[in-house]
């Protein structure tokens, strides 16, 4: 089904979004690439972004496609460390596993945030101190 949003562009045809998503498909996400696909600049190229609401979710669907591929080499890094550690006894560089764990553990209690709690983890008790009030004026 093709849409008929367009952009007005000085100097730059108007493009349709279905021209718009096929020069994503593919692209990475690359809005340069993507631009340049089109013949516009990329500044054009996100004010389609702003304006087509299909031309977005097309850009965030290959986002999302490149997040997948990204995560799965990690996945299969881990997976490969794993094996040549218990295969050779040795210890590996952690550091896919590691930001793995901050960012998908989330629920394990891994992450990059610090999480700071009063005794017991409860709440912190904080008390506010006025010093304006304790200041006098001395004459020079």
């Amino acid at each position: 089904m093709s849409h008929l949003y367009t952009v007005h562009t000085m100097g730059t045809k108007k493009r349709t979004a279905d021209e718009i998503k096929k020069a994503i498909k593919g692209s990475g996400a690359i809005k340069s690439a993507i631009a340049t696909r089109l013949g516009i600049t990329r500044a054009t190229f996100d004010s389609y972004l702003e304006s087509m609401p299909t031309v977005k979710r097309a850009f965030e669907e290959e986002e999302d496609a490149n997040c997948d591929v990204a995560e799965s080499v990690v996945v299969d890094n881990i997976r490969i460390a794993r094996r040549f550690q218990t295969e050779n006894k040795t210890i590996v560089d952690a550091a896919d596993a590691k930001w793995y764990l901050t960012k998908k553990g989330k629920r394990r209690g891994y992450g990059d945030a610090v999480e700071v709690s009063g005794p017991n983890s409860g709440p912190i008790a904080i008390q506010l101190v006025d010093y304006r009030a304790t200041i006098t004026e001395t004459e020079d």
